[in-house]
């Protein structure tokens, strides 16, 4: 239980959030020596976690699922209660393993083949809703906006809007098939190379090679190439159910209401697959637009060298790269922008003739990055006096990182301002773990890490999504 999670001056204590979470799991496995160059081991396992979200102000408010949260824009406070509230379940069932042969010749070296599989069933059943069923937002004493949620979809209810609990569950399956070697042709040479079949024809190469240069055990020189991909598994499908329905207006200082600028968000047409020029799939001309999926996927190549420089003293470095492609994301398609980007266009702004968000998954081009980091280290392994140390360089430049759900393609005239630093990129890290055995059965060390800041960004005003996410 985590009491208290926000802890920001910002923060009104019933405005604070507790979380709630618990995992359970049963399994079991099975080893077994077939033949004196056959080994299989199998496993079986079931698992259930629990997350629960809810107002801090629950501990002693009976009434907190029906009072709403406020946040003054101006200070920048939020008060009242806090401003979500859910239950979320995620049940798998797995059951994985390998088949392992080995094998010594004169001609070609010993070798260790792997066949390996995993195939999982899971699903999420997730509730949730909105202390109040709507969010204020204020400008100091003023009203500003509402968000008013509701737990059907609106459009299908003549209007109505439901109060309560959203229920849904989504539901998936998952298979992983691969094969490798570990392959020595000689004392002073191993090759793994390997390939991976993942549901939906997606496959993966991975080759590593190791290389003791001076043939005395002293040095290692290792190069690996590895690809893997995102198959968005359960996190896809929960995204694809019915969400909760929004509704969020602008005061009218005249009418003494929240009737302006009305727009919608969820409900049962939030998300769409596939569609990136809007909800009915069709470009201006007619022509569709439809487009497929591709696995996101990410391309790895790994460097590193080391040698022992004095007995029990080693001194190497590590280079890594790594570009990950097409990955996940979610992109607007019913809004229609001005030139600027700068507002939905006021005739005419949306592209089904309703006011509301309509968002597309898809594997855009667009979403990509890159890490590149280089690192030095040197190590001390034997006698009474241990230490490791090291100093990485690293650079994490691309679109996003955080998540699929992303303002990132959501307005188009902000798109270019997102590709850059990303909230990872600390460019230098320096690492130093020592010891020092004072007795046989008494050791000492002490620990020292420097890791630079994140990139700084400046946010202005965004007033179509209602928050501080405008580059400028």
């Amino acid at each position: 239980v985590f009491n208290n999670v926000l802890q920001s001056p910002l923060v009104e204590p019933e405005a604070e959030a507790r979380s709630t979470q618990s995992n359970r799991f049963i399994g079991a496995s099975w080893n077994s020596v077939l033949t004196d160059r056959l080994v299989m081991v199998s496993r079986a396992g079931f698992q259930e976690i629990f997350l629960g979200l809810d107002p801090q102000s629950c501990q002693w408010d009976p009434n907190c699922s029906f009072t709403p949260g406020e946040i003054d824009l101006l200070s920048g406070i939020s008060r009242g209660n806090f401003t979500s509230q859910s239950r979320t379940y995620r049940r798998s069932f797995e059951f994985s393993g390998h088949l392992e042969w080995f094998k010594d010749t004169k001609s070609f070296g010993s070798h260790a083949v792997r066949f390996g599989w995993m195939a999982m069933a899971a699903q999420a059943p997730v509730a949730r809703t909105v202390p109040g069923d709507e969010i204020l937002q204020n400008l100091g004493p003023e009203p500003f906006r509402r968000t008013q949620v509701c737990s059907n979809d609106p459009k299908l209810a003549n209007g109505e809007c439901r109060s309560g609990w959203l229920r849904a569950a989504g539901e998936g399956e998952q298979l992983l098939l691969s094969l490798s070697d570990t392959w020595k042709p000689t004392r002073y040479l191993t090759i793994r190379p390997g390939v991976a079949f993942h549901r939906g024809f997606t496959v993966t190469p991975h080759l590593a090679v190791t290389w003791d240069a001076t043939h005395d055990g002293r040095t290692a020189i290792r190069a690996a190439y590895n690809q893997q991909v995102d198959v968005g598994f359960l996190a896809l499908a929960s995204l694809l159910n019915r969400q909760l329905a929004s509704r969020t207006c602008d005061w009218d200082p005249d009418a003494k209401a929240y009737i302006r600028n009305c727009r919608s968000f969820g409900g049962e047409g939030a998300f769409t697959v596939g569609l990136p020029c809007g909800p009915d799939g069709r470009n201006p001309d007619g022509t569709s637009c439809r487009t497929s999926l591709r696995a996101p996927r990410t391309h790895e190549v790994v460097l590193s060298a080391e040698r022992e420089v004095i007995t029990g003293l080693v001194a190497g470095g590590d280079f890594v790269y790594r570009k990950f492609v097409h990955q996940w994301e979610d992109l607007e398609t019913n809004a229609i922008w001005n030139r600027g980007g700068t507002a939905v266009a006021r005739e005419g702004g949306y592209k089904n003739g309703r006011p509301e968000y309509v968002f597309d998954l898809a594997t855009p081009d667009a979403a990509n990055r890159r890490y590149t980091s280089g690192t030095a280290f040197l190590r001390k392994r034997q006698g009474l006096f241990r230490f490791q140390g090291s100093y990485t360089l690293s650079k994490s430049q691309g679109a996003t990182n955080d998540d699929y759900i992303t303002l990132f393609l959501d307005n188009p005239g902000q798109a270019p301002y997102y590709y850059g630093p990303l909230p990872d990129d600390s460019r230098h890290d320096i690492r130093v773990l020592a010891s020092y055995s004072v007795t046989p059965w008494l050791s000492l060390g002490t620990f020292f890490g420097f890791e630079s800041g994140g990139p700084y960004n400046r946010y202005g005003w965004d007033p179509v999504y209602g928050g501080y996410s405008y580059y400028y």
